[in-house]
């Protein structure tokens, strides 16, 4: 199994001036380092690392990692769905599945164990919990999810935290619609956007957090609750 990390974004509500957020500290191990450390712990060790916002600073952090690279010059104009779109030739003629999350998670062990077990296309979500005003959601119908995005409000909608797992095939597929919408000139827009041309027929099952930690790290209000609920 690999693994697609996302942390090409600037993050400017973070206020993370001279690092890029994932190197923010939890309380002796930053983000990146505890996201690798628990990938490790699954088993995944083939991973690559988009970058963007002080790129080199990242590099320099987890330089004792063996980890591949695809850096997004561009990252200040595009969204992350042009990072996908850069790593594409460290995944060609891949027959694995791939794991895809962004930089900023904090997550339990259990989580990407699980994640890692499931034989489906999977994404995290919790219905347990209010759903979120900015952040992702998910429709889920049937047990099926059928769109991904911020303004996801229908009925069936449940808060989403987009932690992938995908067959090799479906990897695929979702790579060929991310560059088929950057070589429209779509690279402005979540890559959510050109997985959801792809369902409900992708058969994207959810993965129940059932309030387990998995959080984005975007502001220093969030990185303070993953302070206190998290155990390294």
């Amino acid at each position: 199994m690999r693994a697609l990390i996302f942390n090409s974004g600037m993050g400017t509500r973070m206020g993370t001036a001279d690092k890029p957020k994932c190197m923010a500290e939890l309380g002796g191990c930053t983000i990146i380092k505890h996201q690798l450390h628990a990938l490790a712990e699954a088993g995944i060790t083939d991973i690559v690392i988009t970058t963007g916002h002080l790129a080199d600073v990242l590099r320099g952090h987890i330089k004792d990692y063996d980890v591949n690279f695809a850096h997004n010059p561009l990252y200040s104009a595009t969204n992350y769905i042009y990072s996908m779109y850069l790593a594409k030739t460290c995944f060609e003629d891949n027959t694995q599945p791939v794991l895809v999350l962004h930089g900023d998670v904090v997550f339990e062990q259990s989580v990407i164990n699980e994640l890692t077990k499931t034989k489906d296309n999977a994404v995290t979500v919790d219905k347990d919990v209010p759903l979120p005003e900015k952040d992702f959601k998910a429709l889920l119908i049937d047990n099926t999810i059928h769109k991904i995005g911020v303004d996801v409000f229908a009925d069936g909608a449940v808060a989403c935290q987009p932690m992938y797992r995908f067959t090799a095939l479906a990897f695929d597929a979702f790579m060929a619609k991310v560059i088929e919408f950057c070589n429209s000139g779509n690279t402005g827009v979540y890559a959510e956007n050109a997985l959801n041309t792809l369902l409900p027929g992708l058969m994207l099952k959810p993965l129940y957090l059932s309030g387990r930690l998995c959080q984005e790290a975007d502001t220093p209000q969030d990185l303070q609750e993953i302070r206190q609920r998290i155990v390294l």
